[in-house]
């Protein structure tokens, strides 16, 4: 795994609870002594290696009940585009990148286009904010996978498409898989960002040569279009990713803030106190029932499993975590005057009765 990890620059590997050294002789030998072996992280719990994070996608290839598995990642990537916020092409140059490999990566990405805008027209923008939070693909055991309690952690579920014959890939099959497709997006976004940056190049040679040769003349009026639709549409992407152009800094940074996603420590803190509530107004606060403490067979969610599922999905920003925290500070409130207005109608009344 490390060295599938090496081959497509995915540098952050973090295991969860292992069963053996993580770093000993036979790890160093079929991971070909990689580097990454050294920076290698090793922590108690999923909890503790998803709280710095911004986002998580667990794979599984079980589709709960109560439990959105997305069929693939390109689907997980089409439903939920900042997802993975530093995937996102500019909508420029994703455009320019399918025009160059044929009509049908073009068609291929007019409804990549389409389906981000209807589904999260706001998703490029948030995603810029968030570009610089970690998001964390989450495998589970070679044997039996995430358990339900782990993927209830996780952001999303996602599933990786195999055949019938034998629908279940190893530990390192299904990691190689995954950041394989990974990389392959994030070299199809660096060449997006090199044909603008050649394109606009190109565009200010053409006019220095012009203004020397004194040859500034009208152009046709098709090229002339093509043009002003090449330069809308780079102006969209930028108005979508940093918002007006002619915005302060101070605007640009308040947004920014205002769109930066919630770490995944933040959110649990959240959980946790509307657990509290729950349980405060005698509303039980457990996420799933049944089943055994090492197996997913026979587990429902309850009503707190799938507040856990909204909020983890939700790609919440800070702002809006802190929000609900007001929230749950204002219900705390009003159920600490009702209990002490039902322990006054109490006292009154044994006070009548004396």
């Amino acid at each position: 795994m490390l060295r599938v990890a090496e081959n497509f620059e995915a540098h952050d590997v973090v295991v969860v609870d292992p069963r053996c050294d993580a770093r000993c002789d036979e790890v160093a030998v079929t991971s070909c002594f990689s580097p990454l072996l050294h920076r290698l992280r090793v922590v108690p719990s999923l909890a503790d290696a998803l709280a710095d994070c911004t986002g998580s996608i667990g794979f599984t290839r079980r589709a709960g009940g109560g439990r959105l598995v997305h069929a693939s990642m390109r689907q997980l990537l089409g439903r939920f585009p900042a997802a993975i916020p530093a995937l996102l092409l500019p909508p420029s140059g994703l455009q320019q990148l399918a025009d160059s490999a044929g009509p049908e990566a073009a068609q291929a990405s007019d409804e990549a286009a389409s389906s981000s805008e209807a589904n999260n027209p706001a998703s490029a923008a948030a995603a810029a904010a968030a570009a610089t939070g970690a998001v964390a693909l989450v495998f589970g055991r070679e044997e039996s996978g995430l358990l339900e309690s782990e993927l209830l952690l996780c952001s999303h579920a996602c599933a990786i498409p195999t055949g019938r014959t034998q629908p279940s890939l190893n530990l390192s099959h299904a990691v190689a898989v995954i950041v394989s497709q990974l990389f392959d997006l994030q070299q199809q976004r660096l060449m997006a960002e090199c044909l603008e940056d050649e394109l606009q190049k190109a565009e200010l040679q053409q006019e220095e040569q012009q203004q020397q040769a004194g040859q500034q003349t009208a152009q046709p009026a098709v090229q002339q279009g093509q043009q002003q639709q090449a330069a809308a549409a780079t102006l969209l992407s930028g108005s979508l990713l940093s918002g007006s152009l002619f915005e302060s800094e101070r605007v640009r940074w308040q947004r920014e803030q205002a769109l930066a996603s919630a770490s995944q420590a933040e959110l649990e803190a959240l959980l946790q106190r509307a657990a509290a509530l729950l349980e405060g107004a005698g509303i039980s606060a457990k996420e799933s029932i049944g089943g055994g403490d090492k197996s997913n067979h026979g587990r429902r969610k309850q009503l707190m499993g799938h507040v856990r599922s909204l909020l983890l999905r939700s790609q919440a920003s800070t702002a809006e975590v802190r929000a609900l925290h007001g929230l749950c500070k204002e219900l705390e409130r009003r159920q600490r005057q009702r209990e002490e207005a039902q322990q006054r109608h109490a006292e009154e009344q044994q006070q009548r009765q004396m």
